[in-house]
């Protein structure tokens, strides 16, 4: 009995590692499709060039007759992304307790919104948001040992 409830929980986590993976897949889609439509509806557009050629060359080599306006991103200070996280990390935990909350009014039949079913739903929610949280703790890590 041991292996089996040993296999549900892996599967379990597993389960929720995957649904992490695909809602962060789908906000950096949301993302990736909300920054292309600011750059067609923007007037001014911007251009990176990544690679080791100058713009003047890659504008001659192309017969390009027109201005090329190329500005930087800001760059985000360390304490910046720090605080970003914190923030981040703290909305997640009020996420968590009201999704606690909910489970909580489930089991004690005081929930007047959600059905029963949906409890199970919540709980896999609170498995995201923990992975979530691990994945916010890790950045932070990361950032503050690149800044030693």
């Amino acid at each position: 009995m041991d292996t089996q409830t040993n296999k549900k929980k892996e599967n379990d986590k597993d389960r929720a590692a995957h649904k992490a993976f695909e809602l962060k897949q789908k906000i950096l889609e949301l993302q990736k499709n909300k920054q292309y439509s600011e750059v067609q509806h923007s007037k001014k557009q911007e251009f990176v060039f990544t690679d080791n050629k100058s713009p003047e060359t890659v504008l001659n080599q192309r017969n390009w007759n027109k201005t090329i306006i190329i500005e930087k991103r800001p760059e985000i200070s360390s304490e910046e992304l720090l605080k970003n996280i914190k923030y981040e990390y703290e909305c997640y935990d009020v996420q968590t307790q009201k999704f606690s909350d909910i489970i909580n009014n489930i089991e004690n039949n005081k929930e007047n919104f959600y059905p029963p079913e949906a409890k199970h739903l919540f709980k896999d929610y609170l498995k995201v948001i923990d992975i979530l949280k691990q994945d916010l703790k890790t950045m932070e890590n990361n950032i503050k040992k690149n800044n030693e």
